[in-house]
């Protein structure tokens, strides 16, 4: 059983050092009256970097508790959701598609398609034990942010988790984007100008909005036994 407070406490604490590191670059921005507004465009740049790197971190962190929260549970694989199965059965799958793998049965060359068939049969005929195996995610395979965690990369994580995404709309996608943009253009020095302070905070209300909906999933998937698959359709095992 997974200890909902230990979830939480690791996502606030991690939460909690990166808005007080935000906030003491902000407030020497914001509180310094002698910083006229060019110079607050300039000043921001770097707030720009660090709230993509706290939004790509955290956002990273929620969903590597929630991978090491269901691998300490012992499931089978036959008790969670589709893509839970899928996420874990990493070699099998792998396996499926070998193209040298031969069948015992014919170690002579044939031809790929009845090869391919081979290993469905092979597969098949060990699902039972397949599916009574227990749930191994991977972090690194599911929690791949990629280096720019941008919206489709975003969506991969949620679908190999089974998340429902409805909660996030296109404008918080979009602004994940423009944030990314913005970051990338900061950082490889392609553009030169800053933004304003106000435009800033703008997008970190968003940000951190996504943040706070990717943790309401966590918590909902985990106190309702969303990974269970009793929510959804079942395999005649």
């Amino acid at each position: 059983m997974i200890n909902l407070n230990d979830v939480l406490t690791e996502i606030e604490t991690d939460l909690a050092w990166r808005e007080e590191e935000l906030r003491h670059f902000e407030n020497r921005i914001s509180s310094d009256e002698n910083i006229d507004e060019q110079e607050k465009t300039i000043e921001t740049k770097p707030l720009v970097l660090f709230l993509y790197a706290h939004f790509e971190g955290h956002a990273k962190l929620m969903f590597t508790v929630y991978v090491n929260a269901l691998n300490s549970c012992n499931l089978n694989c036959k008790d969670v959701v589709f893509p839970l199965i899928a996420s874990s059965l990493h070699s099998e799958f792998g396996a499926l598609k070998n193209p040298d793998k031969k069948n015992p049965l014919f170690p002579k060359e044939h031809e790929p398609i009845f090869k391919e068939l081979g290993r469905r049969v092979e597969f098949f005929e060990n699902l039972e034990q397949i599916l009574t195996t227990s749930l191994k995610l991977k972090v690194d395979n599911i929690v791949d942010t990629e280096s720019n965690l941008k919206p489709d990369v975003l969506k991969k994580i949620f679908f190999r988790l089974g998340f429902d995404v409805v909660n996030i709309d296109d404008r918080e996608f979009s602004e994940i984007n423009r944030l990314l943009q913005l970051r990338n253009n900061f950082a490889h020095g392609s553009r030169f100008e800053g933004i304003s302070y106000n435009e800033y905070i703008e997008i970190k209300s968003i940000i951190w909005k996504v943040l706070r909906e990717i943790k309401n999933l966590v918590i909902d998937y985990i106190s309702n036994d969303k990974f269970h698959r009793q929510h959804n359709l079942t395999l005649p095992v």
